[in-house]
């Protein structure tokens, strides 16, 4: 299998293994978006079930993965043991999942988009501007 780009949880190296429920802790209590993604209701971000790891060949939507982990960083990885295509992702991201991933290439750390960055990749989902204001103001609103 050809390297793919994963985003996630900070501070692997070279020769980490990535498995299911690393990034646990990239829910923040409060988050409106947090709390759907828990519940698999999430507008624009697949639900992820239990037991996988996912990786992409678009650099862009693998770092707003790694930005949602508070932070995160994104690596260079390989796929382990059976890979298959993602059923959760749009096929636009050319997406795959696996049981594990090994970290060959640490690329960048502490990833934070831009609201430019979070609203291209919006409309790259098929979102329009009006979505995305809504959905912003859903999650700045307070609780």
């Amino acid at each position: 299998m050809r390297l793919l780009f994963h985003g996630g949880v900070p501070g692997l190296k070279v020769g980490s293994v990535i498995i299911p429920g690393m990034a646990e802790h990239r829910y923040v209590e409060g988050c409106a978006h947090c709390e759907a993604q828990r519940r698999g209701s999430s507008v624009g971000d697949p639900a992820t079930p239990e037991g996988w790891v996912y990786a992409c060949a678009d650099l862009p939507y693998a770092r707003y993965y790694a930005s949602r982990a508070v932070y995160g960083s994104l690596y260079r990885v390989r796929l382990e043991g059976d890979v298959e295509p993602s059923v959760e992702d749009p096929s636009i991201f050319h997406a795959y999942r696996a049981r594990s991933a090994v970290v060959v290439q640490v690329l960048e750390n502490r990833i934070l988009l831009t609201m430019k960055e979070r609203f291209k990749l919006w409309k790259r989902w098929g979102g329009t501007e009006a979505e995305f204001e809504r959905m912003v103001s859903s999650m700045t609103r307070p609780a």
